[in-house]
């Protein structure tokens, strides 16, 4: 799964979908640490924030 980053020449969206990957089987740690780093490369998406908050809603880390 890894491997989409060093096919991917845009990063966010790779990042992004490893999260999505990961929140499929209730990875959510992984889940989050990828929306992170699609995050931190493309703030202004409001798909990426969404999908943080629901990853923290999941986790219960309601205060985030």
């Amino acid at each position: 799964v890894e491997r989409i980053l060093k096919e991917d020449n845009k990063t966010e969206g790779a990042y992004y979908v490893l999260a999505l990957y990961y929140s499929k089987f209730n990875m959510w740690q992984k889940s989050i640490e990828y929306i992170k780093k699609a995050i931190s490369e493309k703030p202004e998406s409001c798909d990426y924030n969404y999908e943080l908050a629901v990853y923290y809603f999941e986790t219960k880390e309601y205060e985030k």
